[in-house]
This record gives structure tokens, C-alpha cells and sequence, in this order.
């Protein structure tokens, strides 16, 4: 096969269905500050001082913020000629947003996923793999954020949802023309969430906070359509 003909070849199987290009400006959205409870905040909101220093967390008006980035997708079912027959029943789909992240947010900036169905009478199945980018959520608040060692929280610490992977799986089987048994699982290799603390000085080793496990979420039943 040569140059041309890859390229043709990998122009029908990825050739996307939809692309899409924009921006955005978000003016006075809301978001949510974390900081334990001062004297101050404790009068002001009518509570005493046996909750100071307890974790408070407030909504506030966090600004404006701009989006530009872009977004596709596609689908394809391998039905061509040069395939077996066996391999027509298989089909990709796919899609993916880049987003470029301007002011306070808490937007995810990469997010994807990634299929690979089975369809064949009477039995469907499809196996999906997810990709979820960095999320920084709020910043922190508190002396121990702070190197000035005050509760002004200007050591420019921030939470974050580290990127991670998953992978899905489901399988369909009619019973009758309106009730279908089904399988599903959900993370399937039980990738954790990792939720992270840091400044842009901070060591990188130091920067765990806490590390999630939920398992694999598994779910059998039948389903009807009426």
C-alpha cells in the first residue's frame, strides 16, 4: 500500500462526522471558595465559637471567564468489501473536546472517549473507553496555604481532580419485541480518583490529597419499552 492509498484509506475510516469551533464569554458565573470558619464569618452568619476553624464552604460570584476550543465526533461501521464478513458486525465511534480556558473556572479542559461496538442479531455489545482531563475546582483558603501564615489564603493553592482513564462495557439481548435483558459495568480495571492540593511552587510528590476508590459498578436486569 502506498502513501496515497493509506491516506485515502485512513480518510474513510476517520473521516469525522461533525467538527465544531467557538468561543465563549461567561460574565458573573458562580463558583465555591473552601476556608475554615474565622471569628468574623462566625458572627456574621450567627454561629459561636465552638464550630471556628471548622471547613466553610461559601458560593460566590467568581468573575468572568472565556472559552474558545473545538469538539468532534465520528462513527463508522467496518462494512467494507476488503473486510471478512465477521468483522462487518463491528463499528467505531469516537469523540473528543479541547477546550482552551481563560479566568477563574472550573472547567474540564480535555475530555474523550473511545468505542468499539458489536452488533449482530440478537446480541449487541460495546466497550467504551473514557478519558477525563485535570479539573481544577477552588481555591484554598487558610493558614496553611498561605506563606504569609495567615487565613487570607494567597499562596495561590488550588483543588484539583487529577486526569484519568475508565473503561466501560455493556451487552443487550432481546427477550421479545418490548423487553431486553442487559448487562452493564462500569470501570472495569477500578481506576481511583485522585483529588489533589497545590500551588504552582509546590513539590509534585506533595501534591495527594486524597485517593478514591468506588469499584466496579456492575448492574444486571431486563428493560422494557411500551
Amino acid at each position: 500500500m502506498d502513501g496515497r492509498q493509506f491516506r485515502s484509506l485512513f480518510g474513510i475510516l476517520f473521516r469525522p462526522r461533525r467538527r465544531r469551533f467557538g468561543w465563549r464569554l461567561l460574565q458573573e458565573f458562580w463558583g465555591t471558595v473552601n476556608g475554615p470558619l474565622t471569628p468574623q464569618l462566625a458572627a456574621d452568619i450567627g454561629l459561636d465559637d465552638r464550630y471556628l476553624n471548622w471547613t466553610v464552604s461559601s458560593r460566590v460570584n467568581a468573575g468572568d471567564a472565556k472559552i474558545s476550543g473545538a469538539e468532534f465526533n465520528f462513527i463508522r461501521q467496518l462494512n467494507f468489501g476488503f473486510l471478512p464478513e465477521w468483522a462487518h458486525a463491528f463499528s467505531l465511534s469516537s469523540n473528543g473536546t479541547m477546550l482552551h480556558l481563560e479566568g477563574p473556572n472550573r472547567f474540564i479542559s480535555k475530555a474523550g472517549n473511545f468505542s468499539i461496538s458489536w452488533n449482530k442479531r440478537p446480541i449487541s455489545a460495546r466497550v467504551t473507553w473514557n478519558y477525563r482531563g485535570k479539573q481544577r475546582t477552588q481555591p484554598l483558603t487558610g493558614a496553611q496555604y498561605d506563606i504569609t501564615g495567615t487565613s487570607a489564603g494567597s499562596g495561590g493553592f488550588y483543588e484539583y481532580y487529577d486526569s484519568r482513564y475508565n473503561i466501560d462495557a455493556n451487552a443487550e439481548y432481546p427477550l421479545s419485541r418490548r423487553f431486553k435483558q442487559f448487562a452493564n459495568a462500569r470501570n472495569i480495571l477500578n481506576e481511583p480518583q485522585v483529588l489533589e492540593r497545590y500551588s504552582g511552587t509546590s513539590a509534585r510528590y506533595a501534591s495527594g490529597f486524597r485517593h478514591e476508590e468506588f469499584g466496579i459498578q456492575m448492574s444486571v436486569g431486563v428493560k422494557g419499552t411500551f
